[in-house]
């Protein structure tokens, strides 16, 4: 935050020529009007402080607007604003939402849908948002999502959290049940599934691994992940269980990375 802009333009003018410059679009309390950048990247914000005039609303969906570090600060000390629109949003990650739940407390609409780098346990970063009472999630799918929702649900009285498959969150939590019951697979303090060849050797076969590759701008796999690619020593039949349980999981990750790519594939 550039001090000099707070001064004469205020927290909440200042924050909104920062959104709106980046592709986001504003709106102050008791004014009707969104206020965006034209298809010239053209805007009209008042260039100096504005008595009474203050965010109610931002609607940031679809920007590449990153908030780490000191750029957080920039949404600092909107008092009135009540609605946070950041769907398909890819920056958007767990740390985003601790910030949110620790600065952003008038807030009652917030929309993550879409947006992929959250976590469950990210989630509950919101739960200092007594005043929330719309969450949407659609679109997101990551593991305990629905627990999660349920949590803050309960933990604040007024808050409606949309767009969560419950149905879908139960079968992967009844799949979980299942694999875990096999006697060679055995779970981590984190959550985390391995199947344990004859030789003590873990392979993982669920949990929360991030198992999606990152890829370079030739759209090849930058391999970070720590998977074990090598051949379990165990039986047939009994791969073949645990592969069943896993939903396919132990075969896939070990000849191929999750989005189809071969593990001898160029890395950049």
């Amino acid at each position: 935050l550039i001090p000099e802009r707070l001064l004469f333009l205020g927290p909440d003018l200042a924050a909104a020529h920062f959104l709106v410059h980046r592709g986001a679009s504003v709106k102050f309390l008791g004014d009707d009007a969104w206020y965006q950048r034209d298809k010239k990247g053209n805007y009209k914000l008042p260039g100096r402080k504005v008595p009474g005039l203050h965010i109610e609303a931002i609607d940031a969906s679809g920007t590449e607007l990153m908030f780490e570090g000191s750029r957080f600060e920039n949404l600092q000390n909107l008092k009135y604003l009540r609605m946070l629109r950041l769907a398909d949003c890819p920056y958007v990650d767990d740390w985003t939402l601790g910030r949110i739940g620790g600065m952003m407390d008038s807030l009652e609409m917030l929309d993550l849908s879409g947006c992929h780098r959250i976590s469950a346990k990210g989630l509950m970063g919101l739960k200092m948002l007594k005043s929330l009472k719309y969450l949407r999630l659609e679109g997101i799918d990551t593991k305990n999502l629905g627990k999660a929702a349920l949590l803050l649900e309960d933990t604040i009285p007024s808050l409606k959290v949309l767009g969560v498959d419950y149905e879908h969150e139960l079968e992967m939590l009844e799949a979980d049940v299942r694999l875990l019951q096999n006697p060679n697979v055995i779970e981590d303090a984190k959550g985390n599934m391995f199947a344990e060849d004859d030789n003590g050797r873990l392979f993982y076969v669920g949990g929360n691994v991030n198992e999606r590759p990152a890829v370079c701008d030739n759209d090849k796999p930058i391999m970070t992940s720590t998977i074990r690619r090598e051949i379990p020593a165990m039986s047939d039949e009994e791969f073949e269980k645990i592969d069943r349980l896993s939903g396919g999981k132990l075969r896939h990750l070990l000849v191929g990375s999750p989005s189809g790519y071969e593990w001898n594939s160029q890395v950049c």
